[in-house]
């Protein structure tokens, strides 16, 4: 990660979340980052938004990066910080027991 990605971490350490996102939007729209550098930067902006309660933002920057399946270990799917998450998951979880075995 590079300076913009530091920036954003230590913001989001110190619960400036609008600060770090900011940070970590322009680290992904500089030209010239490397994949490591926006993997990073889309890691810390869904983990900003895990911890703000807004896990429908995280999951698309944890799609879009190489490695998202690894990222389900520390979704929780009991979560009942968002509403609309639950929401989904109930669904899921509903299409899944109505599916022929």
């Amino acid at each position: 990660m590079d300076l913009w990605g530091e920036v954003g971490l230590l913001c989001a350490d110190m619960g400036r979340v609008k600060e770090a996102e900011t940070a970590f939007r322009d680290l992904l729209s500089r030209e010239g980052s490397t994949p490591d550098q926006e993997a990073g930067a889309r890691i810390g902006l869904g983990m900003l938004y895990q911890r703000a309660g807004r896990d429908l933002d995280a999951l698309p920057e944890y799609q879009k990066i190489e490695g998202s399946r690894r990222i389900g270990a520390l979704i929780d799917p009991d979560n009942q910080r968002s509403r609309s998450f639950h929401h989904l998951v109930s669904s899921i979880r509903r299409l899944v027991e109505e599916l022929p075995v």
